[in-house]
C-alpha cells in the first residue's frame, strides 16, 4: 500500500460552501489549482478533487484529495482489512459497511488534506460517505458503458469433453437481457 501523502500547502482564495449547504461541494481540481505535490500524480489511473463541507460539529473542512484506481489485488486486500476491523464477529449492516468503506479509502486515497484521519478524529459520516461515493464514481468511469447490460452464460456439453476425461470443453455464449 502506498503511504499516503498529508495535503498542507492548498489553501482556498475562496470557501465556495455557501452558508446552509448540507451536502458537501466535491469536484475536480483545476490544473491551477494543483500543487506540485498533487501534480505528482498525474496519470490514467489518477485523480485529484477538492472538497468543501461544514460538519456536524460546525467544523470547515476543505482541502484536496488524490484518489488511484485499484487492483484486483488491493481489492482484495481491502476485503480482508474490512474482515479483520470486524474482529472475526458478525457485525450489524451499518460496522460491516462502515469498514469496508475505510479500509477502501485507506488503499484508494494517496493524498489527504491534514484533517483526514477516519476513524480516529471524525463523527461525521457523510464526510466518509461523500469521498467514498466520489471515488467510486470515478472509478466507474472505467468501465465500458455496455458493461452490466449484457451478462455471459457458461455451460459445459459432456458430448464435447476432451478425450483424456480430465476436462470437458467450456463454451461461452453471450446472452441479452430480456427487454
Amino acid at each position: 500500500m502506498e503511504e499516503q501523502k498529508k495535503d498542507q500547502s492548498w489553501v482556498a482564495d475562496e470557501a465556495e460552501l455557501k452558508e446552509g449547504d448540507e451536502k458537501p461541494i466535491i469536484r475536480e481540481l483545476r490544473p491551477e489549482e494543483q500543487s506540485e505535490q498533487v501534480k505528482k500524480f498525474e496519470g490514467k489511473f489518477y485523480n485529484a478533487f477538492h472538497y468543501d463541507y461544514v460538519d456536524a460539529d460546525g467544523n470547515h473542512r476543505i482541502g484536496v484529495f488524490v484518489v488511484r484506481r485499484l487492483t484486483i489485488g488491493e481489492l482484495g486486500k481491502v476485503g480482508v482489512e474490512a474482515a479483520a476491523m470486524n474482529g472475526g464477529q458478525q457485525v450489524d449492516y451499518f460496522t460491516d459497511w462502515l469498514h469496508g468503506v475505510l479500509a477502501y479509502l485507506r488503499y484508494a486515497l494517496v493524498y489527504t488534506p491534514d484533517w483526514w484521519s477516519p476513524p480516529e478524529d471524525l463523527y461525521d459520516p457523510i464526510i466518509v460517505r461523500s469521498v467514498f461515493d466520489y471515488t467510486k464514481e470515478w472509478e466507474k468511469s472505467f468501465r465500458h458503458p455496455d458493461v452490466g447490460k449484457r451478462r455471459r452464460k457458461a455451460t459445459c456439453r459432456s458430448a464435447d469433453a476432451s478425450t483424456d476425461g480430465l476436462a470437458p470443453n467450456l463454451v461461452v455464449q453471450e446472452v441479452q437481457p430480456p427487454a
